[in-house]
């Protein structure tokens, strides 16, 4: 989004399009593909905007969500091996010593 801006401000809207689109990270990442059609047709057919950066807004959420739900899991995961580690610590040191 920076970059689109800053092209914007030296280049014909169009150009700093298409110029955002060739330096994405990911070109397969249909949200962000979507987003720059948004614009493009906003400068370009006059078409409003609000529904395009909705949907970007709802889209990095929905990432957001997704990762947090990985760390959570993997978390969660490892919390159950060290309470299984810690059940089997007090059992060998309950029978070990005797």
């Amino acid at each position: 989004m920076g970059l689109l801006v800053a092209r914007m401000e030296i280049e014909p809207h169009v150009k700093a399009i298409e110029t955002t689109r060739a330096h994405v990270p990911d070109p397969d990442d249909i949200d962000m593909q979507l987003f720059l059609r948004d614009i493009y047709d906003h400068f370009v057919r006059g078409r409003p905007i609000l529904s395009g950066i909705t949907a970007l807004r709802v889209a990095v959420h929905r990432n957001i969500l997704e990762a947090t739900e990985k760390r959570t899991s993997v978390v969660l995961q490892r919390t159950s091996l060290l309470g299984i580690f810690a059940i089997v610590g007090l059992i060998l040191s309950i029978i070990l010593p005797s």
